[in-house]
């Protein structure tokens, strides 16, 4: 199941879902229009990869650069969990069984 999927959990849980990649804005916004996103999951763009080298996601590869499937776990600023994905669904019970044992 998609973190779409379980916006409503999420949230309740005090989660807001952000998609970062290192597509354009423009791109960003045909992505979410495709996939019919609406206000659940915003779409934020890193198209100079500061983002993904800061985290650390940035994938080295001989052809385009790609930032590696991941999913941050962010309280006030501070990363407090992170999770490397090899598929595109996270696991979706973890992340809010994490976020609920940390202080809000």
């Amino acid at each position: 199941m998609l973190l779409r999927d379980r916006s409503a959990d999420l949230a309740a849980a005090g989660i807001r879902v952000y998609g970062l990649s290192l597509d354009s804005p423009w791109s960003q916004r045909a992505f979410a229009e495709s996939l019919t996103l609406g206000e659940q999951v915003k779409l934020l763009s890193d198209a100079r990869h500061e983002a993904a080298v800061g985290l650390g996601v940035l994938a080295e590869t001989e052809g385009p650069q790609m930032a590696r499937r991941s999913v941050f776990l962010v309280r006030d600023g501070t990363v407090v969990a992170s999770w490397l994905l090899e598929t595109p669904d996270p696991d979706i019970e973890l992340i809010l069984d994490v976020a609920s044992r940390r202080p809000r």
